[in-house]
This record gives C-alpha cells, sequence and structure tokens, in this order.
C-alpha cells in the first residue's frame, strides 16, 4: 500500500492520475454501508452525483461523474473503506493538494484488485470552491487501466 508524500507544503500523489479499470460490472445495487455486500460490485458514488460520460476502451469500461459537496478526500477515503468490504485488495492509493491562488485544488486517487473481479482504479479531483470530478474505471486486467487515463481527463473542458 502506498501513503501520500508530503513536500515543501504540498502532497505527491503516489498514484498515477490515470484511473484503473475492473469488471464490467460495476454497479451495485446496494451501499455496502448498510451491510448488503455483493461481491464485485462496484460502490456507489458518495453523494449526489451527475453521470459525465461512460464509455469503454480496449479492455477498461469507465464512467465519470461531477459531484457536488464531497471532497476529492472524502471521495477516496470512502473507496478505501468500502471496496474492501466487496472482496478488492487496495494496491495503491494516494492524494495531493496545492494552494496557488485561483488554481488551488486537490486530488485522490485508489487502485484495487480482487482476483474473481478483476481491477478498479478510482481518481478524483477538484479546483477550490468547485464540484469533485470522479473517473470510475475497471477491467479484467491491471494492462487495460492506461486506457481510461487515454479517454480524456477527468475534468471536463
Amino acid at each position: 500500500m502506498r501513503k501520500a508524500i508530503i513536500l515543501s507544503g504540498a502532497v505527491a500523489l503516489t498514484v498515477p492520475l490515470a484511473l484503473a479499470p475492473t469488471p464490467a460490472s460495476a454497479a451495485a445495487s446496494g451501499d455496502s454501508t448498510r451491510g448488503d455486500i455483493v461481491p464485485c460490485a462496484i460502490p456507489h458514488v458518495p453523494g449526489p452525483a451527475t453521470v459525465l460520460g461512460t464509455g469503454r476502451k480496449q479492455g477498461a469500461v469507465y464512467r465519470k461523474y461531477s459531484i457536488t459537496g464531497t471532497s476529492p478526500l472524502q471521495v477516496g477515503l470512502y473507496y478505501l473503506r468500502n471496496l474492501p468490504r466487496r472482496g478488492y485488495q487496495i494496491q495503491a492509493w494516494g492524494g495531493g493538494g496545492f494552494s496557488i491562488g485561483k488554481f488551488a485544488g486537490s486530488g485522490f486517487g485508489v487502485i484495487a484488485h480482487a482476483k474473481p473481479c478483476g481491477y478498479v482504479a478510482i481518481a478524483a479531483g477538484s479546483l477550490l470552491n468547485s464540484p469533485t470530478y470522479l473517473e470510475v474505471c475497471t477491467s479484467r486486467t491491471q494492462a487495460a487501466l492506461k486506457n481510461c487515463s487515454t479517454s480524456r481527463s477527468v475534468v471536463p473542458k
């Protein structure tokens, strides 16, 4: 498991900004915090979310969201807590932030794996006073995870 490193007041990300995939069955019928565990199902997106896009690319399946009122750190901690409840082992995680005037912001990422399920990668990011943008990516193989990162930025232009 990797942890974030603090460098000169900024936190360096130890997880690539690119998101990773797992199995194509990404939606869960219930929230793991209520006890209805569905193996391999990805936990619901935390907070009220708007789907910005979905897609498939060379073995990767991804979904992009905008979340209001939930920080990237809260999103990352939510998945760190709930993915293991679905049978996933956390392989890497990290977060970072910066405070440079109007460009202040933060990000958080998680990569997890379960033998019967495959891989899942979560990447969340936000600028100061803006919604959090989230990408949830799944794939059967680790190699396919890179295909989500090349599917365009999580933040819409």
